[in-house]
């Protein structure tokens, strides 16, 4: 799935649930500046990229998101990360 360069506004996206994994799944470039849910999404064998990804307003929920964190997101949302963005504890535990 491509979602790079997605912008994510003005509304409510849900990915809760989601399960990505065992493929590519990019959020490169995506903009965050409404409310999307990652919740209960599982990250596992596969590659979900969030490079260069930004997180400019709304909120954006990680909180029982289960596996890994997705490559580049914790570089995307820094540490600690904004107040609109709330990551599993084990996620920042794993931050460089």
């Amino acid at each position: 799935m491509d979602f790079r360069g997605a912008e994510f506004s003005g509304g409510t996206v849900s990915f809760r649930f989601a399960m990505l994994s065992g493929g590519d799944v990019s959020f490169g470039g995506a903009t965050f500046n409404g409310d999307v849910y990652f919740g209960g999404a599982m990250f596992s064998g596969g590659t979900v990229y969030f490079r260069s990804a930004t997180f400019s307003g709304g909120t954006v929920y990680f909180d029982g998101a289960i596996g890994s964190a997705p490559q580049g997101l914790l570089a995307a949302v820094g540490t600690p990360p904004p107040s609109g963005v709330t990551l599993p504890s084990a996620w920042l535990l794993s931050a460089p």
